[in-house]
């Protein structure tokens, strides 16, 4: 029959301290606080990304996507500006000079140098070939004219030679159906027309 091991120590010898029970540890559940909330974190241990976005959380937003505005700004009101300037259109001289250059036996129409002899200018009204050639002139210089632009101001100008009277006299009441404002420059032999 065996006998029980008796619980004194052995003599020379010390006896053991009997241990504590350790208290279990926490879960990772049980140290995060009612609230959802992160436990506060110091600076030094984050760094000011970590304050910046400590801040961001307690605030109440997510700290994802939030936009930083500027009191009482807001979008521009309409109406309040000023509207812009219209452009301006510089007309120039619309003065349209048609000069008909008076010779011995023709009329020469300028710019066009067309020649027109004495003898085609007997008839009178829209049968006269300088009456017809002066008008087409007048009409496509004001076909140019763009809306809103002032319209060419048409006038004739007669350039008469030394030779030139009995065909000044042939035109000059031939283009007065035109009802066109009419003047007289008398020129020399060799002097030369120049286009206005």
């Amino acid at each position: 029959m065996s006998r029980p091991m008796s619980a004194t120590a052995a003599p020379g010898t010390t006896a053991a301290a009997p241990r504590e029970p350790q208290p279990p540890l926490p879960s990772f559940s049980q140290m995060i606080p009612a609230g959802g909330s992160r436990p506060p974190t110091s600076s030094s241990a984050g760094g000011p990304a970590a304050a910046k976005e400590e801040s961001g959380n307690q605030g109440g937003g997510s700290g994802e996507g939030a936009e930083v505005g500027v009191a009482g700004a807001g979008p521009p009101e309409r109406g309040t500006g000023k509207p812009p300037p219209r452009p301006i259109r510089l007309s120039g001289n619309r003065d349209l000079i048609i000069q008909v250059e008076c010779t011995a036996g023709a009329v020469v129409l300028h710019p066009t140098r067309l020649r027109i002899p004495t003898t085609a200018l007997t008839p009178r009204g829209d049968a006269n070939p300088l009456v017809q050639a002066v008008r087409q002139m007048i009409t496509r210089r004001q076909a140019s004219v763009r809306p809103g632009e002032t319209p060419y101001r048409p006038q004739v100008r007669f350039l008469v030679r030394p030779d030139g009277l009995r065909a000044f006299h042939l035109a000059y009441p031939a283009l007065e159906a035109l009802r066109l404002p009419m003047t007289r420059q008398d020129i020399g032999w060799g002097e030369e027309v120049r286009t206005p």
